[in-house]
């Protein structure tokens, strides 16, 4: 007994003259350097096929130009991608599931998703670290960001890095915003000036839903609504319910988060499902409060549907005032981002 005492002596000197190195955030801006790699990366997808950019180009603001989103094997998603910029103010990161409140939640889907398969990790996470631990580009900006050796990586951290680039993704240099710091209304064209007075008016409202600094959201009341595109027997097509398929209430049949308008005139289509290709029928259909659909799966008017959101009102827009309108919210483009190196593949940035 006394020499086993006496081995564990030894070996508790002997661990404690090689101290396990403590990790510590050392450096904020590397390890947001960090997660700028390997959101380009394509080796954090199993088959090596796709990287979150994949989904989120900055070349299309930061969507897909899909209708739905595609995975690696061109089978066709639920939903249309959602842009990752000025993303620091939401509150709810998925189109229609309220417990998805952070961007690490709304990550596991396409992480771990496998039906369909996106990235294909559940059960990988272990084969990922390796490839990332073994690519030199990485172990310098992990030894900065942490203060250890990149040999101590956990895929959690690949998450977090990863989360804090992406909030990091913040681009508010339109017109709109230099006319917002200006007041300066020699900015803007006659017709851009008459579709911001639409857009806030009484009569159309559009800002009860698209308020705030992103457009996106509600002055008041809830931060999912019903816009009357589906009326199938009073109900959104089975496959896709909106919130209802998360509370089970029917009142919140065909509710999805109110998205940013921000970037609005080239992140086509349009809602959570991609289902209107151009501003101008999206525009009349907020016209008549509701979308009249005549395909065979889904015969109906969307304006009937019984939980249709109560801040939707019907108007009438001349044809100069719609365009008047979509001039308005093209001012709201912003593509300076498109020539700066935070915004844009690492792996390729001197080829730009």
């Amino acid at each position: 007994m006394r020499q086993l005492i006496y081995l564990l002596i030894g070996l508790i000197l002997f661990i404690a003259c090689f101290p396990i190195e403590e990790k510590k955030l050392s450096d904020k801006s590397a390890m947001i350097e960090l997660g700028h790699f390997l959101f380009f990366d394509k080796d954090l997808s199993w088959d090596r096929s796709k990287s979150c950019a994949s989904c989120h180009d900055p070349q299309l603001g930061f969507v897909d130009g899909y209708k739905r989103a595609l995975n690696g094997n061109a089978e066709v998603l639920l939903r249309n991608t959602s842009s990752t910029l000025n993303m620091q103010n939401r509150t709810i990161f998925g189109w229609s599931n309220p417990s998805i409140s952070s961007l690490e939640k709304q990550m596991e889907r396409p992480l771990f998703a496998t039906h369909p398969v996106e990235m294909g990790l559940k059960g990988k996470e272990g084969e990922i670290v390796k490839r990332i631990m073994q690519k030199e580009q990485y172990a310098s900006l992990y030894q900065k960001a942490f203060s250890v050796d990149i040999k101590q990586l956990e895929f959690q951290e690949i998450v977090d890095c990863i989360v804090s680039y992406e909030f990091k993704l913040q681009s508010r240099n339109s017109k709109y915003d230099q006319f917002s710091k200006s007041r300066d209304t020699g900015i803007l064209s006659v017709s851009e000036r008459n579709g911001m007075n639409l857009f806030f008016s009484a009569s159309l409202s559009c800002s009860a839903c698209h308020g705030g600094l992103d457009f996106d959201r509600a002055a008041s009341g809830d931060q999912f609504a019903n816009t009357g595109l589906y009326n199938c027997d009073n109900s959104y097509p089975i496959a896709d319910l909106g919130l209802q398929s998360h509370t089970g209430n029917k009142d919140d049949n065909g509710k999805f988060r109110i998205p940013s308008l921000r970037n609005v005139m080239i992140t086509s289509p349009y809602y959570h499902d991609g289902s209107e290709s151009n501003l101008e029928r999206v525009i009349e259909n907020y016209e008549r409060r509701g979308r009249n659909n005549k395909s065979l799966d889904c015969f109906g008017d969307g304006a009937l549907h019984p939980s249709i959101d109560h801040r939707l009102k019907s108007f009438t827009l001349s044809y100069d005032e719609r365009k008047d309108l979509i001039a308005f919210l093209n001012i709201l483009t912003d593509t300076s981002y498109l020539n700066q190196y935070f915004f844009n593949d690492p792996f390729n940035w001197n080829s730009l």
